[in-house]
């Protein structure tokens, strides 16, 4: 699920339970508040993703023009130099290479784990899970 369809999804999930604790109330601008402030997170997400991949780009980019500066230097600096680009592509690819699937956790405990850092999601899967559910 890509995240326009998550917010969206979420979204009437806020509606449906707003309208389950009934269709007056005081709940109604705590909902659309939380609303407002998911697209906000979501909007902040997409932005910090963008930032990563320009990061991901430059990055790429300084150590290969350091590769390229390394031919010019002297036998014993060249050494230097290529030891040093080694070891940041080593850190370069841990940080930007995908996950293996293997390895990757399971999407329930990401869900868990990763909505805590969004405050306005995670208040919104409480009241969907908790407080628009009538007995």
């Amino acid at each position: 699920m890509d995240d326009e369809t998550l917010l969206q999804t979420l979204k009437n999930g806020l509606m449906i339970a707003g309208h389950e604790m009934g269709p007056v109330g005081d709940h109604w601008p705590a909902i659309h508040a939380i609303s407002k402030g998911m697209e906000k997170e979501f909007t902040q997400k997409q932005t910090d993703e963008a930032v990563l991949g320009e990061l991901e780009f430059h990055f790429a980019d300084i150590l290969h023009r350091l590769e390229e500066k390394a031919k010019q230097a002297t036998p014993e600096g060249r050494k230097i130099i290529l030891e040093f680009v080694k070891e940041k592509w080593e850190e370069y690819y841990s940080i930007f290479e995908p996950i293996d699937a293997k390895h990757m956790p399971k999407s329930d405990d990401l869900v868990v784990e990763g909505v805590n850092e969004y405050s306005n999601v995670s208040a919104a899967f409480h009241i969907i899970n908790n407080l628009g559910v009538r007995s």
